[in-house]
């Protein structure tokens, strides 16, 4: 896939909101058949490549004197060992200092660390 296509992807899914199941129904309406796993794979493959910016934007924020942040459910659908019923969380945290910085982090049950 070209990076414009998972882009486009990463965008429709975390910063839309879109279940990659209607994402896929999207693609097929424009006679484009990817699978749902290949959507999916395309995304960890991505949390993978994005892991040095990931920790460089961690690191200003941390050097923040204040940090937002908020937790949302989501559900992580046929994950080996897991039930669908399971809670899975995803993090998002805002600090300014002279610019907007964001930062992402999915996790499964359980809790992130975000000091230190």
């Amino acid at each position: 896939a070209s990076p414009a296509t998972v882009a486009t992807i990463l965008t429709a899914k975390y910063a839309d909101g879109l279940p990659m199941y209607r994402l896929h129904e999207v693609l097929l309406r424009g006679e484009v058949d990817v699978a749902r796993t290949t959507l999916s794979q395309w995304a960890i493959k991505s949390g993978v490549l994005f892991a040095p910016l990931y920790q460089a934007m961690r690191r200003v924020l941390l050097a923040c004197p204040v940090i937002h942040g908020d937790e949302t459910t989501v559900q992580v659908l046929k994950e080996d060992g897991r039930r669908a019923q399971n809670q899975s969380y995803m993090w998002v945290y805002l600090a300014t200092r002279s610019r907007l910085q964001k930062l992402f982090s999915l996790q499964q049950e359980g809790t992130i660390r975000v000091t230190g």
